[in-house]
């Protein structure tokens, strides 16, 4: 700095003669202001400075190894102070939720610190945390993630399944929509492919409109063709359902024409969605003679959805007889398959026995010629007698008896004659049993202590 200017001499003394005249001040300097200089870059100082090459090169490197230093604090930093949060936060929460009261998770935003809460809520064995936290996680995390995490923990994706199919059901029972997510997808979350496959089958099953079941069973076909059991039961039930909307299509029109007597006697109902029994019956019943290329056939529908012949005979005899076909045509519940016998006499034959057929006829009103002849068909002695007593066909009742040489039960059946039908009405009973009784050609069982036949 310049050295400080010397100091003035001290005027002189004033005189009480003389006068003094102050000397004029000099005029104030002038002082320009200049602009601040542009900050200069890094490339420009080290170009102006002395620095040399190896001298930037080895500058540059420490100030790489500062800022990876500095990163590595930052985050050992905050690792630290997440923990000493963490740690409180989580027995709060847990706490909280054990004891039923609200509890905020949302300080809980790293994948670390929900797992983190989610292991606590395990450790607890209370479902009832354990779903709380996976319904935060669920609502915070992309599907993507939740089935990563959740296929870590078995226990928590069983809980949160349980939880998805009980409300589901619930949204069923009220009517109320399933929301975003239904449990299908929810599956698929899981990555359960068989279960989400089932649950769309279902939900497409629980629509009574039959074009829209339709429809919706044919968008389940991608996901059950990796299951091939499940798969030929779906194209069955398409199969079947496009069957009963075109048969109940064509009846339709048939039943407004009045082109069918069947139709004015016994007027049809809409078969769409009901059972492949029913289906088989109807056609039983309303087309026992169309023929196989016919959708309506029964022949076309037994070969299509192999139908068993037992079955396909039970069908027949239950829809003839419904419809009184007692006497005629070819589908006339009395027509049944013969045999040979040993010695060259036919024999009727029958799948499943005569007795169905007795109950069939006596259920519709049919003649009872019918019954007792199918009554005596019965090869069992002991099922004979119970058809027989059951239908009040006393002579064939009898002759079981005799049949099983069963002398108790011909006692036991005229006490029942003489408490049914009376004295006079059993009297011709009463007195062939008698007769019978009293025969000392038939050598009589031993068998008081056990009774077969149903009273």
């Amino acid at each position: 700095p310049p050295p400080p200017p010397p100091h003035p001499p001290p005027p002189p003394p004033l005189s009480s003669s003389s006068s003094f005249v102050p000397a004029p001040l000099p005029p104030p300097a002038t002082h320009t202001t200049q602009a601040p200089a542009a900050p200069m870059s890094a490339s420009e100082m080290f170009a102006s400075s002395d620095f040399d090459s190896r001298e930037v090169t080895e500058l540059r490197k420490q100030v790489t190894f500062l800022q990876a230093e500095k990163k590595k604090l930052e985050l050992a930093l905050r690792q630290q102070e997440n923990r000493s949060l963490t740690e409180p936060r989580l027995n709060v929460v847990i706490q909280s939720l054990r004891s039923g009261l609200p509890a905020d998770m949302s300080g809980f935003r790293s994948l670390v610190q929900k797992q983190q809460l989610l292991d606590c809520a395990i450790f607890t064995e209370d479902s009832t945390v354990v779903l709380s936290v996976v319904l935060f996680l669920a609502s915070t995390l992309s599907e993507t993630i939740l089935e990563t995490v959740l296929k870590k923990y078995p226990t928590a994706a069983r809980i949160y399944l349980t939880h998805a199919k009980r409300k589901a059901k619930v949204n069923r029972q009220l009517n109320r929509p399933a929301g975003s997510r239904s449990l299908a997808d929810t599956y698929s979350v899981m990555n359960c492919p068989l279960e989400s496959a089932l649950q769309k089958w279902k939900e497409a099953r629980e629509f009574t409109e039959p074009l829209t079941r339709l429809r919706l069973l044919h968008l389940c076909i991608p996901s059950l063709r990796p299951f091939p059991f499940y798969m030929s039961l779906l194209d069955e039930e398409i199969q079947l359902l496009d069957r009963q909307i075109k048969i109940d299509s064509h009846d339709q029109i048939i039943k407004e024409k009045h082109a069918d007597p069947m139709f004015n006697k016994f007027p049809p109902d809409p078969i769409a969605m009901s059972p492949l029994n029913h289906t088989l019956f109807y056609s039983l019943f309303y087309h026992p003679t169309a023929t196989p290329d016919k959708l309506s056939s029964p022949q076309n529908m037994k070969s299509t959805f192999k139908i068993d012949d037992r079955r396909m005979f039970w069908l027949k005899l239950q829809s003839r007889a419904k419809v009184g076909d007692w006497q005629g045509g070819p589908y006339s519940v009395h027509t049944l398959p013969q045999v040979k016998g040993m010695l060259g006499s036919l024999k009727f034959k029958s799948p499943f026995g005569f007795a169905p057929f007795v109950e069939a006829i006596a259920h519709n009103n049919g003649p009872r010629e019918l019954m007792e002849l199918f009554t005596s068909l019965i090869d069992n002695s002991e099922e004979k007698a119970t058809i027989a007593i059951k239908f009040g066909i006393w002579p064939l009742a009898i002759d079981a008896f005799v049949q099983q040489k069963d002398k108790v039960g011909l006692i036991l059946l005229k006490n029942k004659l003489m408490n049914d039908l009376g004295g006079t009405d059993s009297a011709e009973y009463r007195a062939k049993i008698d007769e019978i009784v009293a025969s000392k050609k038939i050598k009589w069982k031993d068998n008081a202590g056990r009774r077969t036949v149903r009273w």
